[in-house]
């Protein structure tokens, strides 16, 4: 599914206002997004987007982020293009696949790394479906 241009879910619509973008996409489009339940302690912004074709949540950090896509593999793999696909999580929600995927940074061919600290994060956080606390807070 691809979101459309005119809304809120296209970086670059409104990222001062990020949780409220997130919060309005996941509204508008219920079953799409998996997003976790709190938010890293090192997060620069998250926010929804399309990446080929497929809808994802976007996680800027510190370091390398993540996207996390709420398909089966295969999908999620296209939706990083020709980049490296890292896995660094899979799992369900809501009886629907997840993955987290490490972000590619921009120079081609090339995958980014994440901190123990994060690893670890991303490995053991809760996810949902369902509109996150964190979304809902002004940021």
């Amino acid at each position: 599914m691809q979101l459309p241009i005119d809304g809120p879910d296209r970086p670059g619509d409104d990222l001062i206002d990020w949780r409220r973008q997130v919060r309005e996409s996941m509204q508008r489009y219920p079953d799409t997004f998996a997003v976790p339940v709190e938010l890293p302690a090192d997060i620069s912004m998250a926010f929804t987007s399309t990446w080929w074709d497929h809808p994802v949540l976007d996680v800027m950090t510190d370091a390398s982020g993540v996207i996390v896509c709420r398909d089966e593999l295969p999908a999620c793999q296209k939706a990083l293009g020709d980049a490296p696909v890292v896995v660094v999580r899979s799992g369900d929600v809501d009886s629907h696949p997840f993955h987290v995927l490490l972000k590619p940074p921009a120079q081609p061919g090339t995958t980014g790394e994440l901190t123990p600290a994060q690893e670890q994060y991303w490995t053991t956080v809760a996810f949902t479906s369902a509109v996150p606390d964190w979304a809902m807070e002004a940021a």
